[in-house]
């Protein structure tokens, strides 16, 4: 099993330093993990930037 996490950096959300956008969008998702019941966890999220687009998602994988 497997948790797999894809964001793409590539907007201007993540200008000029992606560091600062990269951490805000993985604490928020971190937040969520931890409350998530376990069968939440196999439900995909998006993922958002501050600017509210997607930009990614995380989902649980039986890999």
């Amino acid at each position: 099993m497997r948790y797999l996490v894809e964001i793409a950096a590539d907007n201007a959300a993540f200008d000029p330093e992606p560091g600062p956008e990269l951490a805000r969008i993985l604490h928020k998702l971190a937040e969520r993990i931890e409350t998530a019941a376990p069968d939440e966890l196999a439900d995909a999220v998006r993922l958002m930037d501050y600017n509210g687009n997607t930009v990614g998602s995380a989902v649980l994988s039986e890999d």
